[in-house]
């Protein structure tokens, strides 16, 4: 039996070219941890993309709670695909790309990951429950990830992981702690969506 994976080029083109958009902005400087600015670069991307996720730990916790895991995953594929690109560009051309700055060994600190556990789900709640074509709802759902990240929520991953990818082409280093800190991010993220769900159902 041949099992054929159908690939949504529309929604696969959203995703890519929002994340080449939120990754220029974040290797621009345009995208920092403040929550005004998360909130008004998310409201345009999320406007200009229409059904485009964007940011992996988002994903996460679709794909958690769908268990749509064929679907998240290429989401996921197409978001650092994106990055990729951008941290590609940066290199043939000099720039510079994302990795992690600040990671130099696997984060053990126990309030990064209760901020990211509950962050996941504050923000999978508030974004899911908009309606993004909106202008009220696209705000409201920006501006909550956007104060997320205020708090010290990671958001960058897809653009650290996909630069970091990129980084290889000129003979820099795979940052392996940067990947295992994508995949734990996101994974927490979309833990604490699913515990965010669970919660608001029994409400």
């Amino acid at each position: 039996m041949v099992v054929r994976m159908e690939i949504d080029w529309k929604d696969g083109m959203a995703e890519f070219w929002g994340s080449v958009v939120l990754t220029w902005l974040v290797i621009g400087g345009s995208v920092g941890s403040g929550w005004i600015e998360w909130g008004l670069v998310l409201a345009v991307c999320w406007a200009a993309f229409n059904g485009a996720h964007i940011l992996p730990v988002l994903t996460a916790g679709s794909m958690f709670n769908s268990q749509d895991w064929e679907g998240g995953l290429t989401k996921i594929g197409w978001q650092v695909g994106g990055a990729v690109g951008v941290g590609l560009l940066a290199a043939i051309t000099g720039g510079d790309g994302v990795p992690y700055p600040e990671v130099l060994e696997f984060n053990t600190d126990l309030g990064h990951w209760l901020t990211m556990f509950i962050g996941g789900g504050l923000v999978y709640i508030v974004w899911s429950s908009c309606d993004l074509t909106d202008l009220k709802g696209l705000g409201v759902a920006a501006f909550a990830v956007g104060m997320a990240a205020a708090a010290g929520m990671a958001l960058t991953g897809g653009a650290d992981l996909g630069t970091n990818i990129s980084g290889l082409i000129d003979g820099g280093s795979f940052d392996v702690e940067g990947l295992a800190m994508f995949l734990a991010n996101t994974i927490v993220a979309g833990l604490g969506a699913v515990m965010a769900v669970k919660v608001n159902e029994s409400l």
